[in-house]
């Protein structure tokens, strides 16, 4: 059965769809997906797993999930600072933010902070409540995400 959703949007504040999302999405086993990122027919792909982590985390940009369900084929052709540029603010992203951009856990993004993967503008603003969130600079991210990039 092929899948047709003319229209379908995915949320802009998930820009990065866990290969599992994509699974449902595609109607495509693990196997497939992770075929198509290998061989770039989904162009756009970054493990953010830790270093030094056995199990791939592998995120698949929204658009070109999109584009994949719609027969075209633009995004493959776009640079790598487009493509960053379309998916981060431009300034410094609080971990709660970037959890919910990359769909993974608050810990991920602790972790990655730990191992020096990403980095913090400042210490945390406050121990718990709704101002408890780092800041971390844009350029740490783009680095992690540059270096992590899935290509075929």
């Amino acid at each position: 059965m092929q899948l047709s959703l003319p229209g379908l949007t995915l949320p802009t504040e998930r820009p990065l769809i866990p290969v599992e999302a994509a699974m449902v999405l595609l109607d495509r086993d693990e196997d497939e997906v992770l075929g198509a990122v290998e061989s770039g027919t989904l162009a756009w792909a970054w493990d953010i797993r830790r270093e030094g982590a056995d199990r791939r985390e592998l995120r698949i940009w929204r658009d070109s999930l999109l584009e994949l369900l719609s027969g075209t084929r633009g995004t493959a052709k776009m640079e790598a600072g487009q493509v960053l540029a379309s998916m981060l603010p431009p300034r410094p992203i609080r971990t709660t933010e970037l959890q919910r951009f990359w769909s993974c856990s608050s810990t991920h993004v602790t972790h990655l902070l730990e191992d020096g993967q990403l980095t913090a503008v400042a210490a945390r603003e406050a121990g718990s409540g709704p101002n408890s969130f780092t800041r971390i600079e844009l350029s740490s991210i783009r680095t992690f995400l540059t270096a992590r990039r899935v290509t075929g």
